[in-house]
C-alpha cells in the first residue's frame, strides 16, 4: 500500500493489487472453476479437470488435508490424484484417490498406478452423495490411507473416520508434481463436488506448522492488509492531526 505525507497533516494511499485465488491453477474446460470461494469440480462426459503444479520432494511421508461436498452423478468417477504429470489419462504414474458416484452413494478407492499397472483398494463401506465432508489423506512410508470425517473437529482429532488403505507394491512414486482434481474418465458426467481448505504438508504423518502449500480459495492481496469495505485500488486521505 502506497501511503504519500502531504502538507496539512493530510495522508493519501492506494491499495494494492488483488490476488486471484484461481493464480496457478489450469482449467481443461469451464465445468471447474473456482468461483465463491470454492473449486467447483463437475465432468459432463469430457475431460475437465483442475490442477495446479506442487512438488512433494519427500517420497515417504505426506499429509493432504481438504474439504469436499460430494456432489452426485451417476457412474462417474471423480479423482483427486498426486501425480506426475497433467495427462488427463491415468497412464502415467500417481495416487488416486476416487469418489465413485453411484447408487446413490460414494465409494472410495485409492489407486497406485505404476509402469501402467493399477494397485488398487476400494472400501467396502460408502460415504454419501451431495453431503460435506473433511478428508485427509496420507503417506506413511509404504502404506496410503485416506481418511473421511464428519467434521473437521473430528479431523483435527482423528476420531470417526471412515478409512481407506492400500499398501504400496513399490515406493517408487515420488517428487510429486502436480494435484489435480477432475475426472478419471471422459464417458460419465457428475456434478455439484466442491473442495475447498486445501493444505499440504511434506515429511510428516500428522499435520503440524505451517503446511507446504495451503489454499482456501478466497482472492488475496498484495501488499499490507486490505481496510474491511475499502475496494482495491481506492485512494484516501487522512486530515486530522495524526498519521495513522
Amino acid at each position: 500500500m502506497a501511503i504519500t505525507y502531504h502538507a496539512g497533516r493530510r495522508i493519501q494511499g492506494i491499495l494494492g493489487s488483488e490476488v486471484l485465488a484461481s493464480a496457478g491453477w489450469t482449467f481443461t474446460t469451464s465445468n471447474c472453476s473456482i468461483s465463491n470461494e470454492v473449486l467447483n469440480v463437475a465432468t459432463a462426459s469430457d475431460d475437465s479437470r483442475a490442477y495446479r503444479s506442487h512438488t512433494i520432494t519427500d517420497d515417504q511421508n505426506w499429509v493432504v488435508d481438504m474439504d469436499c461436498y460430494t456432489g452426485s452423478g451417476g457412474e462417474g468417477h471423480v479423482i483427486h490424484c498426486l501425480k506426475l504429470s497433467k495427462l488427463s489419462t491415468i497412464a502415467d504414474d500417481q495416487f488416486a484417490f476416487r469418489l465413485n458416484n453411484t447408487g446413490g452413494n460414494v465409494s472410495l478407492y485409492i489407486q497406485e498406478r505404476l509402469s501402467g499397472s493399477n494397485n488398487q483398494q476400494v472400501t467396502t463401506a460408502t460415504i454419501s452423495q451431495n453431503t460435506q465432508y473433511y478428508m485427509r489423506f496420507i503417506r506413511n512410508g509404504s502404506t496410503v490411507y485416506w481418511k473421511v470425517y464428519t467434521s473437521d473437529s473430528n479431523r483435527t482429532s482423528d476420531t470417526s473416520a471412515t478409512t481407506v488403505s492400500l499398501s504400496l507394491t513399490s515406493p517408487s512414486v515420488r517428487s510429486i508434481s502436480y494435484i489435480q482434481h477432475g475426472s478419471e474418465t471422459t464417458g460419465n458426467t457428475v456434478s455439484g463436488i466442491k473442495i475447498d481448505n486445501i493444505k499440504i504438508y511434506h515429511n510428516m504423518v500428522t499435520p503440524s506448522g505451517t503446511p507446504a502449500y495451503e489454499t482456501d480459495f478466497t482472492d488475496g492481496y498484495s501488499g499490507d492488509t486490505k481496510p474491511t469495505n475499502v475496494q482495491v485500488g481506492s485512494r484516501f486521505e487522512e486530515t486530522d492531526t495524526r498519521k495513522m
